[in-house]
């Protein structure tokens, strides 16, 4: 089932990318178990994948990645506190761990593509926009998996609408390329942006 809704995520990222293109560039926030990033490192060659994450899931979706793909470069840079220094070890590693704080870092439009899968339906708003900033700056383009509706956990105060550019900060320069009911169910829906 799981392998699926992966299927399903490669369908609509494909959307935005230009699949025959090489040396392509993702960005995820919150690999979760590793799910995605598993199956795009299995389906596409010679790309780079930046996973931006916290404990303990990192550890999860490293035991994951190193146990499906022990051919890959996969390295922790959570101690690099650079531009350059976090730039080279892009340069010589398949899959890149960073956390949040370590975004700044990164290049302009490098990515071409930021992933977003079920992270924001649980995450306070002022997280979200810092989010967006960093996708706006980094990204060419958008893919999210979202809930329908959903409510911030533990909150009387906050809830996502899938149909709200304000409730994700996603700013109105961006084309909406889709927004569709997903095949798992449908209270959840793919949302795909091209960056301007």
């Amino acid at each position: 089932q799981h392998l699926m809704y992966s299927l399903s995520e490669i369908e609509n990222i494909n959307r935005l990318i230009d699949d025959k293109e090489k040396d392509l560039k993702f960005l995820e926030f919150g690999a979760g178990y590793g799910r995605t990033a598993n199956i795009l490192l299995s389906l596409k060659k010679n790309i780079k994948y930046i996973i931006v994450d916290i404990p303990p899931s990192i550890h999860v979706s490293t035991l994951q990645l190193r146990k499906h793909h022990p051919n890959l470069k996969i390295y922790h840079a959570f101690e690099l506190d650079d531009r350059d220094a976090l730039e080279k070890s892009i340069d010589e590693n398949d899959v890149i761990y960073i956390f949040p704080h370590q975004l700044k870092f990164l290049k302009k439009n490098y990515f071409d593509l930021s992933i977003m899968i079920g992270i924001i339906n649980e995450t306070e708003p002022k997280t979200i926009k810092e989010y967006m900033k960093y996708v706006n700056i980094t990204s060419k383009n958008l893919y999210m998996k979202i809930f329908k509706y959903s409510g911030l956990p533990f909150s009387f105060y906050k809830f996502y609408r899938f149909n709200s550019r304000k409730d994700y900060f996603i700013p109105k320069e961006w084309d909406q390329f889709f927004s569709e009911i997903g095949m798992e169910s449908d209270l959840i829906y793919h949302l795909g942006y091209k960056i301007n």
